[in-house]
């Protein structure tokens, strides 16, 4: 049977991932050989360095081990060079590994010509962002900006649902500011980008994406609505821990780092808790809360039903879109009206009320 650990049990505030947390993500979830544990362990270190964080003994045992290997398996399983940078670059910030590391790595990456591997531009964009921090400023993918620019300066994309391309806006503001390092001087139509992808995770309930387009809105210094704010910290003191046989089955890991990564950056409670020890041959897993209702499917299915009725225009929509909706649903729709002065602009390219010509 499963054990559960609700996290409405409060300890006192902690703004970062505490030693529990890393050394669970690090022993207890995937096998050090798995291309999983590349990618967590990178995420819980960068949100322990980029919340001011420091390594204590506890987690200097828990990797030390596979940190001290970092190279050898990185020239062994290269095609996973960005993963291997990331977690080098953020364990050298905290004292995990010694000062150089992640040049050495960025060197011999840069002489091998991983870099020239990648076949899109978010992951150049990321490559380059990776190379920087570890000293390496020559690597210059052709117009790489321009056409990034491109993709984010276009609003309408990100009012239809499609979380990859939202996840892919989010990690370029990242990637641009510098995890918040620095000021990305994104233009107005980025913002309203964002804006957009923010108003449908919203509709969707979706904290863990909604969770990073308000960091991205926090790095660029712009207001984040408080009814957006408060479905992350609702998310963030229900998540409980299952202690499970068997490998790592579709959790929400991520959306644990990124509910709490933004409540710490934004002043909120974050990261109160602690993972519980499981026994050796256990997973842990994590599970958010599921949400009460789902109103992005409820407005999608009720516009699709009304066929060539469909309008963009929100002031003439709002009334019988309203009405058709489940009372939950209503008030989230209402929430997000109410949370966004460009509603009206969203609705109209989310509707999808254009029709083909008749030619």
């Amino acid at each position: 049977m499963a054990t559960v650990v609700n996290l409405a049990s409060r300890r006192p505030v902690q703004p970062r991932p505490d030693e529990t947390l890393v050394a669970a993500v690090a022993q207890s979830r995937w096998p050090t050989d798995s291309v999983y544990w590349l990618k967590e362990v990178a995420e819980v270190l960068s949100v322990l360095e980029e919340t001011g964080g420091t390594a204590t003994p506890a987690m200097h045992a828990a990797l030390e081990g596979p940190l001290g290997g970092l190279g050898a398996r990185m020239t062994f399983f290269p095609q996973y060079y960005r993963f291997f940078l990331s977690i080098a670059l953020s364990a050298e910030a905290l004292g995990l590994l010694p000062a150089g590391k992640s040049g050495e790595l960025a060197d011999w990456v840069v002489q091998q010509g991983w870099p020239d591997s990648e076949l899109n531009d978010l992951n150049r964009a990321e490559v380059r962002y990776l190379l920087r921090r570890a000293g390496r400023e020559d690597w210059h993918p052709c117009d790489l900006d321009g056409r990034l620019l491109r993709f984010m300066e276009r609003p309408a994309t990100f009012a239809i649902p499609n979380r990859k391309a939202a996840y892919e806006l989010t990690h370029l503001v990242f990637y641009q500011s510098d995890h918040g390092r620095r000021d990305p001087d994104l233009p107005p139509r980025v913002l309203q980008s964002l804006r957009h992808a923010g108003t449908l995770a919203y509709l969707e309930q979706n904290a863990d994406l909604l969770a990073e387009i308000c960091l991205c809105l926090h790095y660029c210094g712009q207001d984040i609505p408080e009814s957006w704010i408060g479905l992350v910290e609702d998310v963030a003191k229900s998540f409980a821990f299952q202690a499970n046989s068997g490998m790592v089955d579709g959790d929400d890991c991520h959306c644990l780092f990124v509910c709490h990564w933004l409540l710490g950056k934004v002043g909120r409670a974050a990261f109160h808790f602690r993972a519980p020890l499981v026994a050796p041959g256990q997973t842990l897993m994590v599970r958010a809360p599921q949400p009460v209702a789902l109103p992005l499917r409820e407005v999608s299915m009720f516009l699709l039903g009304l066929g060539s009725g469909r309008s963009g225009d929100w002031c003439g929509m709002r009334e019988p879109l309203s009405s058709a909706l489940s009372p939950a649903a209503r008030h989230i729709v209402l929430q997000a009206e109410a949370a966004d002065d460009q509603f009206g602009e969203f609705f109209a390219a989310f509707a999808r009320s254009q029709r083909l010509g008749a030619g």
